[in-house]
């Protein structure tokens, strides 16, 4: 974190909160997008459980799988287990996965097994569908 951010944040005013927060959206932003900082925002802000934020996180992994044009789990595990591989080495934590996975057979078996969950979860109707998109009923609430 930068020391102005820090700096903000030692201030400990409403508005230096405030401050702190819209630097950090800024930064996260410029680093990964708007996108990505506006989801990092709404998962922090929503009073989500552990289990709820593991559970979105798995749902970025299967959005990732849907989007690849011809979709390959081995493929998409070699991504994650480089990203989380580089985010280490930068310090920072590892963003996917089993606990921030850097084993390839791990990362692998992971994805199977949420895109197990969402086979089951449709099937049994515990899961809602549009399309392509489809998440776990009980998260409905935070997606919108």
């Amino acid at each position: 974190m930068s020391e102005k951010l820090v700096d903000l944040i030692e201030r400990r005013t409403v508005a230096a909160c405030e401050a702190a927060a819209s630097a950090l959206f800024k930064e996260i932003s410029a680093k990964f997008g708007q996108d990505k900082a506006q989801e990092i925002f709404r998962l922090v802000s929503s009073n989500l459980s552990d289990d709820e934020v593991r559970e979105f996180k798995n749902l970025a992994i299967l959005r990732r799988y849907d989007g690849m044009s011809e979709p390959n789990v081995a493929e998409l595990a070699r991504q994650l287990v480089a990203e989380n591989e580089a985010a280490v080495k930068e310090g920072r934590p590892a963003p996917n996965g089993p606990r921030g996975s850097t084993n390839l057979m791990t990362m692998d078996k992971h994805i199977r097994n949420i895109i197990d969950w969402r086979e089951r979860g449709i099937a049994d109707g515990t899961w809602l569908s549009l399309g392509k998109v489809s998440w776990p009923k009980h998260l409905s609430r935070h997606i919108g």
